[in-house]
Formats: structure tokens, sequence, C-alpha cells
């Protein structure tokens, strides 16, 4: 499945609208408060197809050192512009996910939001993000859930873009072949036995063991 910048570009004002809405508003909520429960102390954080920022720069207010990679400029510029706004300094690499350059660094968390329905193949992009976390470091994996296909359309509503779904317990099978252990597994809005396995949106904070 293949993807433009120009994608993603086109839809840079729906997406901010949409992250303004109250169900955006709620699922940022939800996956900071998850993902707070697992980082123990300021360091690196690198998000994967960050797009403007939205999960990350409020980790960059936190103290947290931020880099942002993604590969449609207008996103790029729209997460520095959000940096400004909130006081605070980011570095943003104009990259693929599954092609980032050499120099970019480890990490002690990636993210890996809202990018994971947009690849046929999960695995290339989970070894990508993987590969860039130090020891013990965290990964944070948020896609869209196929056990709620009857709650999500087959295009993202966004980005008029085709999406693949897949289920956390296929994501976690993937992430323990790559070395990483799933320490938390969070559904956005259904977060309680059995509904947590039927949520719109699954999040796996997963812990490398190399």
């Amino acid at each position: 499945m293949t993807h433009t910048p120009e994608t993603f570009a086109n839809a840079l004002t729906a997406w901010q609208q949409w992250q303004e809405s109250p169900w955006g508003r709620l699922r940022y909520t939800l996956a900071a408060a998850n993902l707070d429960r697992h980082i123990a102390a300021q360091g690196d954080i690198l998000d994967l197809a960050g797009a403007d920022g939205g999960d990350s720069i409020p980790l960059a207010r936190q103290g947290h050192r931020v880099t942002i990679a993604d590969f449609t400029p207008d996103m790029l510029a729209a997460a520095q512009q959000r940096a400004q706004a909130a006081g605070v300094d980011i570095t943003c690499v104009e990259s693929d996910a599954t092609d980032l350059p050499d120099d970019i660094g480890d990490y002690d968390v990636v993210l890996c939001h809202n990018l994971l329905q947009y690849q046929t193949d999960p695995v290339p992009t989970l070894k990508a993000a993987v590969n860039k976390l130090r020891p013990n470091g965290l990964l944070s994996v948020m896609a869209f859930n196929r056990h709620a296909a009857p709650l999500v359309a087959a295009d993202s509503p966004t980005f008029n873009a085709k999406i693949t779904l897949y289920t956390a317990d296929e994501i976690s099978a993937v992430l323990a072949d790559l070395g990483c252990s799933v320490i938390g597994h969070y559904g956005i809005r259904s977060d309680r036995e059995p509904y947590l396995h039927t949520a719109r949106i699954f999040q796996l904070i997963a812990r490398s063991q190399r």
C-alpha cells in the first residue's frame, strides 16, 4: 500500500480540526495517560510518523527531548509551529519511518501511533521502531483494531486513505519476535475486560529486552 506525502499534506487542516474535536482530545489525553504510567524519567523520544506533534510535543513540555520523523514536510512545519507556540524545542527529520537516517541515534522511548494502519505489512515499521530503542527502552504502538471492524471504516475518514486493520494480539506477537515484551495493553475509551479487546483503537506499551 503506497501513500504519498501529499495524501497527508492535503488533509492537514482536517487533521488539526479532528484533534480539537472532543473525540480527538480524548484520544490524546488517554494515550498520554497510558504512556505516563510507564515512563519513569525524562529522556529522548522519537515520534515515528509524528505528523504535527500531537503526541510528542506535550512530552517535550514535560522536559523530554523530542525528535519527530515524518515524510510530509507540511506536517513537520506544523509541528515546528506547534512547538514554538508551546515554548519548546524539537528536532524534525523528514524521513519515511522505515528508512530513517543512520545518524538519527537511539532513544529511550519510540512512539508508533496512527501509523500501522497505513501499512499492509506491519513488520518493517515495527522493526525500524525497535531498532531505534536503547536497551530496556519503551515502545508505544497505537493502531485501529480489527476486532472493532464494524466501527472502523475501510478508509481513513481524515486522510481519505485505505487502511489495514490489525489486532493487539497480532502486533504483540510481532513485538515478541523482535525482542520486546508487552507490559501494557490499553483500549482507547474501552479499557476494561472484556471490552478492552473490542476497543476501536488499541495501545500497546512494550519494553525492549535487548
